[in-house]
């Protein structure tokens, strides 16, 4: 597990996302990792990378620079699944819930 998460951090310095990217991040993951199931979550993917798209074009990235971070981005999907699930595993073993049950 360790050595799953130095690799993330050590991929997420070498990125250096600024914080739309790292939103960006955060929604495909979540949309990635099953969260959401069926076709929102295709839907949703492809409204976030569109929306990333344009504010990359904002910045005045050019095309090949911006399907290089788009790629960079997804790419870190496989790393965060793989620490979020032994996350999970490690607060089963301890009996951890990782979700909130009770009242707002």
């Amino acid at each position: 597990m360790a050595n799953r998460q130095a690799a993330l951090a050590g991929e997420m310095a070498r990125m250096r996302l600024n914080p739309v990217e790292l939103a960006a991040l955060k929604g495909i993951c979540i949309w990635k990792m099953g969260r959401i199931e069926g076709g929102l979550a295709e839907e949703q993917f492809l409204a976030l990378a569109k929306g990333l798209n344009r504010y990359h074009q904002a910045t005045n990235m050019r095309d090949f620079e911006k399907a290089a971070r788009l790629a960079d981005i997804t790419a870190m999907v496989a790393p965060v699944s793989a620490v979020f699930q032994d996350m999970k595993v490690v607060y089963e073993a301890l009996g951890i819930e990782d979700c909130y049950k009770g009242e707002f």
